[in-house]
């Protein structure tokens, strides 16, 4: 996949969250669709 390709599908079907903000810390978790993928 090229970069802007990759890009384009995580901004558009990537829910992202943010987990943590502490002090400087921050987590952040991503959840893409398998289904997205060829196996």
């Amino acid at each position: 996949m090229a970069p802007a390709q990759a890009h384009a599908y995580l901004s558009a079907a990537t829910d992202f969250d943010i987990s943590q903000v502490v002090d400087v810390v921050k987590g952040v978790h991503a959840r893409i669709w398998r289904a997205d993928f060829a196996r």
